[in-house]
């Protein structure tokens, strides 16, 4: 119970992030138009793409060891703040080198928003390791306040900077930047109120702990990276051989399309450190009702996205960036699908198995990065759209074959619901009617 009701908060926070998302979105692209829309969503997505891949899985461990043991936040923390200082010295000037031979022949164009935007990777290397502490200390509704807030900064910027002050580009890139220190800064003052006197004690750097992380975090760590690439390499290829207006229509349309992955998120939120800290009998009886579940009510949702296409596109972003409907109605089939290989990762890491997930990964960025080197060229971004599908399609089945195999557990048990899901529900609701009635009195 206390899983559903964790993820149901968690879900309600990223729909909230949602409504304050969209209205960011709208304004960038209206005012801005395609060609400042895809540079603004380079300059994001670049950045956050190298630090992610930068930190080394470092993050993950620290979820698993904080679960398992709160004793841990000390070193944990002395190690974080060693993590963030070397990893910025390293990856800050490596991405400064590798952006001109990155955007190749646009480089004219973009690479003054694309040098602005480097101070992103530090600072999402700090939020990701702050993220970390917040799931190993169960403190996930925190977290997602605190992003709303952030989210909440950088709309009040962008609209006052964009509508009022006629900022451009470089403004937005700015805003989203502030928009970490939001974050930053309030998630700071909270850490230090976790902080008791018997971790202040314990705050030093611990090399056993910080190698046993090294060693937890790389075995998953490569299939991390091939997941992030999944997700936006295909953006840098769109960029590089299509250009800024191309990649400004698919932009919206991968933002639109996986607002629907605020639902498996919610559920990898809770369930990564949930499994941690379960027995392998528990976390085999969890996962498959929560994956079925989370299966059911992505097949909803993107049905209701994908008829709603049309209508969304015209509605928020003006019939000017209807060229992104093909390529958004044919991702939401593959978002739908990456549903199992989602949940089943964060098995996966909770059962300190992560090489699994990152063969599967592999094998789905392979099959993504061919496919969008045949379909760019000859279809576009709709192209690029297919290629993420059907690899996402692929990894989800290699994921449900190593959990079957590992568990005994069959893949029609990750994927069509039981009656017994329906207590489920039934004691959720009646837990909230109770104290629906207890605050009502």
């Amino acid at each position: 119970m206390k899983l559903l009701r964790q993820t149901a908060i968690t879900f309600a926070t990223r729909m909230t992030i949602t409504l304050v998302n969209i209205p960011i979105s709208m304004i960038i692209a209206r005012t801005l138009g395609a060609e400042g829309q895809g540079i603004y969503s380079a300059a994001i997505t670049f950045p956050n793409l190298w630090a992610g891949c930068g930190l080394l899985g470092l993050d993950a461990a620290h979820v698993y060891y904080l679960a398992r043991n709160r004793t841990t936040l000390g070193p944990i923390l002395a190690n974080s703040i060693l993590i963030l200082l070397l990893l910025s010295a390293v990856l800050l000037p490596s991405y400064i080198l590798l952006l001109r031979p990155l955007v190749g022949a646009q480089g004219e164009v973009l690479h003054p928003y694309l040098l602005l935007s480097a101070v992103v990777v530090p600072l999402m290397l700090a939020r990701h390791l702050l993220m970390s502490l917040f799931l190993g200390l169960d403190r996930i509704g925190k977290y997602n306040g605190l992003l709303v807030v952030s989210q909440i900064a950088l709309l009040a910027m962008v609209a006052g900077g964009l509508l009022v002050a006629n900022g451009g580009t470089r403004f937005v890139i700015i805003a989203f930047q502030m928009s970490l220190v939001a974050f930053l800064i309030p998630a700071l003052f909270w850490l230090r109120g976790q902080v008791t006197r018997e971790d202040l004690r314990k705050i030093r750097p611990s090399r056993q702990l910080l190698r046993d992380s090294a060693i937890y975090g790389t075995k998953g760590h490569l299939g991390s990276i091939f997941t992030q690439f999944s997700y936006r390499f295909d953006m840098v290829l769109v960029l590089r051989w299509l250009g800024a207006a191309p990649q400004g229509y698919y932009s919206i349309a991968v933002l639109l399309a996986e607002k629907l992955t605020h639902i498996t998120t919610s559920v990898q939120f809770v369930l990564f450190p949930r499994i941690s800290a379960a027995s392998r009998d528990d976390a085999d009886r969890i996962t498959p009702i929560v994956c079925r579940n989370t299966l059911m009510w992505m097949t909803v949702a993107g049905l209701i996205l994908f008829v709603a296409g049309r209508f969304l596109i015209r509605l928020f972003y003006t019939d000017a960036y209807l060229p992104a409907l093909g390529a958004y109605q044919v991702l939401l089939p593959g978002i739908v699908a990456l549903t199992l290989s989602n949940v089943l990762s964060s098995d996966f890491s909770g059962r300190n198995r992560r090489w699994l997930p990152t063969i599967a990964m592999g094998m789905g960025f392979g099959l993504n990065l061919l496919l969008n080197i045949l379909w760019i060229p000859r279809m576009g971004i709709v192209g690029a759209a297919w290629a993420s599908t059907v690899s996402y399609s692929t990894q989800s089945v290699i994921m449900a074959f190593f959990f079957w195999r590992i568990t005994g557990i069959s893949p029609h048990r990750l994927v069509i619901p039981c009656i017994e899901d329906v207590g489920l529900y039934r004691n959720a609701l009646l837990k909230l009617a109770e104290q629906l009635r207890k605050r009502a009195r």
